[in-house]
């Protein structure tokens, strides 16, 4: 009888790299006033920038979307803003996760589409996301705040 060996991943850097999350998101900065786009999480109370996970295909796991058309479907379902990843002026990169720089003229319409996932949408300026407690943010989203 052959023995079963059983692969555990300790870390999201140990597991191969078709099976690691990646996240992909949007800071959207008001050209004028200098003001970022940020929500609130619902679950972790946590304040950063609109973001998910890609989609894989069920059967392949494989990704079946690109990074900007991740990051375009999640600013639209968490803030109900439409904008183009074409328009970035950059992107950052964290780990796994990878964020659109956009600028946009006048303040986007945004809709609280995921009550249960987002508590509030609010333009905040840079000083007010450095000012943030250690307990109100993520890792990730204190990384993107120190290169904007």
């Amino acid at each position: 009888m052959e023995s079963q060996v059983k692969i555990v991943y300790l870390t999201q850097r140990e597991k191969p790299a078709r099976l690691r999350e990646e996240r992909c998101g949007c800071v959207v900065r008001e050209k004028k006033t200098g003001l970022y786009l940020t929500v609130q999480e619902q679950s972790s109370g946590y304040i950063g920038f609109p973001k998910g996970h890609r989609e894989r295909n069920r059967k392949t796991k494989q990704f079946c979307e690109t990074r900007p058309k991740c990051a375009e479907r999640e600013l639209h379902q968490e803030t109900g803003v439409r904008l183009k990843i074409g328009d970035a002026t950059r992107t950052l990169k964290w780990k796994h996760s990878y964020f659109y720089v956009l600028e946009v003229d006048g303040f986007p319409v945004t809709t609280l589409k995921r009550p249960r996932e987002i508590r509030e949408i609010k333009w905040r300026s840079l000083e007010e996301l450095k000012a943030l407690k250690r307990d109100e943010i993520s890792n990730l989203t204190r990384y993107m705040i120190t290169k904007l």
